[in-house]
This record gives C-alpha cells, sequence and structure tokens, in this order.
C-alpha cells in the first residue's frame, strides 16, 4: 500500500513540473529562464487648467504639453511606467504600456523619471535635454474618469538664462550647486527625491530641505544653446526660503570641444517662490574677453603717436554687454616688481565735448573733463625678469566709476605675452568693462588709456556694437 502512495506522489510530482513548464523552463546550463511579462498598451489624457506667472508655456501663462514630453504613470503593481505625448497642446493624449492584468494608478508624475517612488517625487542631479526641451517643471496629475489624468504643479522654479553665449557652441551643461560657507552641513537639497505633500489634493507641493549628500547639492542640466543663449529651470519647492547661495558652472559644448564659461560663480540666495510661479532671474551674459580673435577686421585699431615705445597700440571691440580693450606694451618699460602697475581709461560716451565734469586726480587724461565713466585696472601680478603673471577674472583691486567718482563694478582681466622678455618684445594685457557699469552706452565712444608712468595712449573714437 505505501509502495503504491510512493508511485502515485512521485507522478504527481512529475504531472506538477509538466504544468509549471510555462512558468519556468531549465535551460541546458541548469538555470531557470524568467518568462516575459506580457505588457498591454494604454493610452491616457493628461490636461492641465492652471496658470502659471511665467516659463516657455503657451501664451506665457498657461502649460503646454509638446509632443514626446514623458510622464511616469502609477500602476497597481507598485511601479511606474512612462507614457509618451503624442501631440503639442494644453491637454493631448499620452501612450505607454503596463503589465497585462494590472491597472493604472490614482496619479502620475511629470516628468518621467526612473527614480520615482510611492508618493516620493525624484529629481536627478544630471540630465541630458538636448534632444526635447522642456521646461520640466515637476506636477503631480490626478486620476479621473476615463483615464483622463489633472495636471497640478508641485513647485515653482527660477528661470536662470546664459546670454551672449559665443559662437559655434550649440549645447551648454548648467550646474547650480548649493554652497554655504558658514556652515557645509547645511546645504539647500536642489535634486534627489522629495515626498510630495498633498499627493492627491489639488495643491501638491514638497517641502524645503537640506541636503544629506554632495550629489543633493546640485542640480545640472545639460540643454540647447539657440540664438547665444541657454535657459535652465531650477525647481523650487512651494513657498520655501531656500536662504543657501549657490554657486553656478556653465560648459560649453562645440564641435572643437569643450569649454568653461563660468567656473564656481557665486549666485545669490533662490529666495522663496511660490507654487505654480516662475521667477526670472536677470541674464547673466558671458563674458568674450578670451574669446575674441583681436586679428580680426571688425576690432578697432589705434596706434599710437606720441608715445609710441610705450604704448604703440592699442584695439578695442564690443558686443551687446561688453566693451574690450587691449594694450600693447613695450615689456622692457614692465618695473621689476608691475603689482602695483596701473591704467587708467576715461569714456566720453555720448560724444560731447565738455561735459563740466572736473578732471579726476591723479589722470589727467586729455579728453578729461569730457568723460562720463572711468576704471582703474592692476592687471599684472609679478615679473621676474622672464615671466610675467597676470590677473585672470575681477580685478579686486581696480574699479569702475559712473558717474566719476562713483564706484560701479570691477573690471575683467586677462593677459597674454611672448615667451621670452627682451629689448623689443610686447607684452598685451586685455581687459572688459560691463557697459551696464558705464552708463549702457550706444553708437560711438571716445576712449583714452593712462599707465606707465603716466604716458598717455591716443585717443580713439569707435561705433559699439
Amino acid at each position: 500500500m505505501k509502495k503504491t502512495i510512493y508511485i502515485l506522489a512521485a507522478l504527481a510530482a512529475c504531472f506538477a513540473i509538466s504544468c509549471n513548464k510555462g512558468i519556468a523552463t531549465e535551460d541546458p546550463n541548469n538555470e531557470f529562464e524568467t518568462p516575459k511579462v506580457e505588457m498591454q498598451t494604454i493610452t491616457v489624457t493628461a490636461s492641465i487648467d492652471e496658470k502659471i506667472t511665467r516659463s516657455s508655456y503657451a501664451g506665457g501663462t498657461t502649460f503646454n504639453w509638446d509632443a514626446g514630453d514623458e510622464i511616469s504613470v502609477y500602476c497597481s503593481d507598485g511601479n511606474f511606467y512612462n507614457f509618451s505625448a503624442n501631440s503639442t497642446g494644453t491637454s493631448t493624449t499620452f501612450t505607454g504600456a503596463i503589465p497585462s492584468g494590472e491597472s493604472l494608478g490614482n496619479y502620475a508624475f511629470f516628468p518621467a523619471d526612473a527614480g520615482h517612488t510611492h508618493g516620493n517625487f525624484s529629481l536627478p542631479k544630471y540630465k541630458d535635454v538636448t534632444s526635447h526641451t522642456s521646461a520640466e517643471i515637476p506636477m503631480v496629475g490626478l486620476k479621473g474618469e476615463g483615464n483622463v489624468y489633472s495636471f497640478a504643479h508641485c513647485a515653482g522654479a527660477a528661470l536662470l538664462t546664459i546670454a551672449n553665449i559665443p559662437d559655434g557652441i550649440t549645447s551648454a551643461t548648467i550646474t547650480v550647486e548649493s554652497y554655504n560657507s558658514a556652515d557645509a552641513s547645511q546645504c539647500y537639497k536642489l535634486s534627489g527625491s522629495f515626498y510630495i505633500q498633498g499627493r492627491e489634493s489639488a495643491t501638491p507641493s514638497w517641502d524645503g530641505a537640506y541636503a544629506s549628500t554632495d550629489d543633493e547639492k546640485q542640480f545640472s542640466r545639460k540643454v540647447t544653446v539657440s540664438n547665444h543663449t541657454a535657459q535652465l529651470y531650477i525647481p523650487c519647492p512651494a513657498g520655501a526660503n531656500n536662504w543657501v547661495p549657490n554657486k553656478l558652472t556653465v560648459i560649453g559644448h562645440s564641435s572643437g570641444g569643450n569649454v568653461t564659461l563660468f567656473n564656481e560663480k557665486s549666485m545669490k540666495k533662490l529666495g522663496a517662490v511660490a507654487r505654480a510661479h516662475v521667477l526670472p532671474l536677470a541674464a547673466l551674459p558671458v563674458d568674450r574677453l578670451a574669446f575674441i580673435d583681436w586679428d580680426d577686421a571688425g576690432v578697432n585699431t589705434f596706434p599710437n603717436g606720441t608715445y609710441n615705445y610705450r604704448m604703440p597700440e592699442w584695439k578695442a571691440t564690443s558686443d551687446a554687454y561688453y566693451v574690450y580693450f587691449r594694450l600693447k606694451i613695450a615689456a622692457w618699460k614692465m618695473p621689476a616688481d608691475p603689482s602695483g602697475t596701473y591704467f587708467y581709461t576715461g569714456y566720453n560716451t555720448n560724444g560731447t565735448a565738455d561735459d563740466g565734469v572736473a578732471p579726476t586726480w591723479p589722470t589727467n587724461l586729455e579728453i578729461e573733463p569730457d568723460i562720463e565713466a572711468l576704471t582703474l585696472l592692476y592687471p599684472f601680478i609679478s615679473n621676474d625678469g622672464s615671466t610675467i603673471t597676470f590677473k585672470e577674472g575681477e580685478d579686486s583691486d581696480g574699479w569702475i566709476q559712473c558717474p566719476v567718482k562713483t564706484a560701479t563694478g570691477k573690471l575683467t582681466t586677462m593677459g597674454w605675452q611672448p615667451g621670452g622678455l627682451t629689448e623689443g618684445e610686447y607684452i598685451f594685457v586685455a581687459f572688459s568693462v560691463p557697459r551696464s557699469k558705464i552708463g549702457n552706452p550706444s553708437g560711438s565712444i571716445t576712449v583714452q588709456h593712462k599707465g606707465l608712468d603716466g604716458y598717455l595712449s591716443s585717443q580713439g573714437t569707435f561705433t559699439l556694437n
């Protein structure tokens, strides 16, 4: 009897294995293969009627889906699945796939991300969005009747604009990093996972928080450059006061390689941005001093006929944001310690002969008293007899005055020099002046420089670009 039972049990086991071949099969290497999950294609509708203060939205106030936008839809199996927009508009259909036998969940997130989890919105530290331009301000969509999701903003955003990007740069990686010099442990959280408050309400939001990792301190996107301009929307927790300053790094990308446009430039704190609002920040123009071809035919050249052996020539050019100068200087006239060597530059920006401005000691420029602006530059650091070192970036010792005797900003400097300093050779000092700091001049201006023991350059008049 027991023998019969054993035989029946063995047959039952064999039958069970045979019936379960559809679940798992044994391959020649004695490894089990997981069966492929069958998916069902589903189309949903997503819309948003909520107005927003400013962004790249239709009419400047209403969100506009773009074809190719992706949302992550929560599913009954506890996972998110990406759906893609089929057309452009304030309301459009999205198509995606979820496992067969599962159903759509009651909410969805925009933009889509693999890091979304139940109730938590994921903002990745870095993302390349050059293939599909989108503001990507976070939103939550609630499911209604007939697979229709109604989306509402769960954050605000600051709109950062990088302007005056040089020719040939087609994309840029913009990185904003929270930086608290007073307390490195209290940096603002700019990326990572955020818990959504009121996820199933009409006004979802997330709270501000301190970063717990270095990655969470950064928000970085590779964006397209169009018309010499790049823009980045920085998501901001709804109404939270981001009181921590930031650092900005911008890397430009071209067919010739990468170039640094800004390197850890100090930014002001973003402050508080309300949910469903965009705060446009003042455009930040790139200083093109390092990108100028001084031999270009469009550059203005002024020979110095009076003291040509000290400063035989100077050049000038401009763009919409800056005026640029390059001074040609006899290297053999440089002192052993040039750190105290300075250059004054006077600007007659309105073309009038006499503005009634008293000469400003100690410049005594020939174009005084006709100047509206004056700058002072200390471009050198040291001279060891064979190599002169130059300052780069803002000159903390110099200044800009407009009106004269009123400080308004700093100059950016850069120097070039030949391989060896011998009799008859020259060094070149280049610097940039923000047009906004000298009265936003237009048309033609007259300029004169003074330096190297008080010697004057020639006066030069040129038309601003």
